[in-house]
């Protein structure tokens, strides 16, 4: 039992340190663009802050998933992690589009 506990721990903290790696990886890109590519894209600022604003979005939208699967939970089981899961993702969709547009971010 000891040894699986482990093992499900560092799998946790390598997915937590790749998805942190992932959103510094994204700034430090955008700490170093040019000017070229910053006319295009938007203000340095803004680009620095997407990872960090996409993050705090998606978990909103994750506490807003389980909060659908624990109202919906008196109905079938699948039912309701559907919905949760679909639900979480498409408000994340529609939140993200929201941020992009408030930071004048271009998809460029």
């Amino acid at each position: 039992v000891g040894d699986n506990v482990g093992d499900v721990a560092g799998m946790g903290s390598d997915i937590f340190e790749s998805y942190c790696g992932a959103m510094i990886a994204t700034i430090a890109i955008a700490s170093t663009l040019t000017a070229a590519a910053l006319e295009t894209l938007g203000a340095q600022p803004a680009l620095m802050f997407l990872p960090l604003a996409l993050a705090s979005v998606g978990l909103l939208c994750s506490i807003a998933g389980i909060l659908l699967v624990k109202q919906m939970s008196a109905s079938k089981p699948d039912v309701a992690l559907r919905t949760g899961t679909l639900g979480a993702a498409i408000l994340f969709i529609l939140l993200a589009f929201a941020v992009t547009g408030m930071l004048d971010v271009s998809n460029a």
